[in-house]
């Protein structure tokens, strides 16, 4: 495991939530599915069924809300950092480049009505990629 010191322009929030990834340019579009481990206005930590060597393009995320009132939300996304593990799985770090329709309006709701779930330590805990990935 690797800790780190982070410094973010907005708070974190501790919220896990089904995610839905699509890469791709064009009509065709490839998507994969994950979970949120933390969310915050200006990005995400996301591990999905996809394993990544590299940072990718541009992505388009659906945050799946937790609650029943709010419906997903959608982004589009720049990936800054992706992590490949041995389970074919990747931890993606992605920034919010741009929201669709209301949807900085319902995620600033949606955190906004879980102050509880922000994560006051700066510290985080990372799973470090296995050697065989890195193959």
């Amino acid at each position: 495991m690797t800790l780190s010191l982070e410094r973010r322009q907005h708070p974190r929030f501790q919220i896990n939530n089904r995610t839905a990834i699509m890469f791709g340019q064009g009509r065709i579009r490839d998507i994969y599915h994950g979970d949120t481990s933390n969310l915050s206005l200006g990005g995400a930590s996301i591990l999905c069924n996809l394993k990544l060597r590299e940072a990718m393009e541009e992505v388009v995320i659906f945050l799946f809300a937790p609650t029943p009132q709010i419906q997903h939300i959608k982004t589009r996304a720049r990936v800054l950092h992706a992590s490949s593990f041995a389970d074919s799985t990747s931890r993606l770090r992605v920034a919010f480049t741009e929201f669709c329709g209301d949807g900085i309006a319902r995620l600033t709701t949606l955190l906004e009505a879980n102050p509880h779930l922000i994560l006051t330590d700066i510290v985080t805990t990372e799973r470090s990629p296995s050697k065989s990935d890195d193959e």
